[in-house]
């Protein structure tokens, strides 16, 4: 008796089912030709943050994107490995040179920078023995973003961190292909001097499509990147929600840059933010705001909140919570 026949569509809607149980996903792989087509975006559309806890499967899938090098991108590589005179047989340098079944970084829709730089890292001491502030892990660090970041059409969502110690492993710049990018998160923006600059920049000319916008744990911020911060916002073609979580006060530059999205704002969340001597009056034009939340804030004093009665929006939800 023959096995009943399946549509595309419906093999599709299984592996979706399936998306959250990678070791179902990957048995899938071996099914036919059909359902490892299907899967593998499935698989790579996430697979770094995937791998958080698992140590055991990180060298694998730094593995698997040297795979997807180009010719100067190995070229490059090798020539690393000797000039640090790393033996390079011990990391099977040479398997590098096969082509990869898929061009995997394609599939990648959501991209932590800390959190592959980290994996990374594991790599280099896993099987090298090499720390992470040594000279080839910078600058394979580099190449890696570069070469995933060249064939990533589908980037939905990015975090980029630019903690002090991570700063010098950052790209110089966003690709064009991130205009596609909807959710953005910039974290611990403490910049050294004339770092991270450049690439904040790339970002207010590159990404302007954004849907969600994230500022956190930031800290003496020079006025020339508040205004940076405060031009990424401006040119949004339809914010919908923002969150800020900076200890030092940015608020006259964000609530004068977010009168900018007052048609389509809806979403405002402000953490660990002090409201001392600040006025809501440009917050009360944004007529599409539903939902409005103060978290673990200070300052906030009932006559500042008297004016929201005065706004042109009507909020389903406005919340003040601490967390003592």
């Amino acid at each position: 008796m023959s096995s009943p026949y399946l549509s595309d569509d419906c093999i599709y809607c299984i592996l979706k089912y399936l998306q959250d149980d990678r070791s179902t996903l990957f048995n899938c792989l071996l099914v036919n030709r059909l359902w490892c087509r299907e899967t593998v975006p499935l698989l790579y559309k996430n697979p770094f943050n995937q791998l958080s806890y698992e140590y055991n499967k990180k060298s694998k899938i730094i593995f698997t994107f040297i795979l997807c090098f180009n010719k100067a991108e190995i070229l490059r590589f090798k020539n690393q490995l000797n000039q640090y005179n790393i033996n390079i047989n011990d990391v099977n340098i040479n398997d590098i040179i096969k082509e990869p079944l898929f061009e995997y970084s394609k599939y990648i829709e959501y991209y932590d920078y800390l959190v592959i730089n980290r994996i990374i890292f594991f790599w280099f001491w896993e099987y090298l023995n090499i720390k992470e502030n040594h000279g080839i892990v910078r600058e394979f660090v580099l190449t890696f973003h570069q070469s995933n970041l060249r064939k990533s059409i589908n980037i939905k969502q990015s975090i980029i961190s630019f903690q002090c110690d991570y700063q010098d492993y950052n790209i110089k710049s966003i690709p064009q292909n991130f205009s596609n990018l909807k959710s953005l998160s910039l974290c611990d923006i403490n910049l050294k001097p004339n770092k991270g600059e450049v690439l904040l920049k790339s970002i207010a000319n590159n990404c302007l499509n954004l849907r969600k916008l994230e500022f956190s744990k930031g800290s003496q911020i020079p006025i020339r990147i508040k205004k940076i911060i405060s031009t990424i916002i401006q040119k949004q073609n339809k914010l919908e929600a923002f969150k800020i979580f900076i200890r030092y006060s940015l608020l006259s530059y964000i609530f004068s840059s977010l009168e900018f999205q007052k048609h389509s704002l809806v979403y405002i969340e402000f953490v660990a933010i002090s409201f001392r001597d600040i006025s809501f009056e440009n917050l009360i034009i944004l007529y599409n705001l539903k939902y409005l939340n103060f978290y673990n804030c200070d300052g906030l004093s009932i006559d500042q909140c008297r004016i929201l009665n005065f706004a042109s929006f009507k909020l389903k939800e406005l919340s003040k919570r601490n967390s003592s």
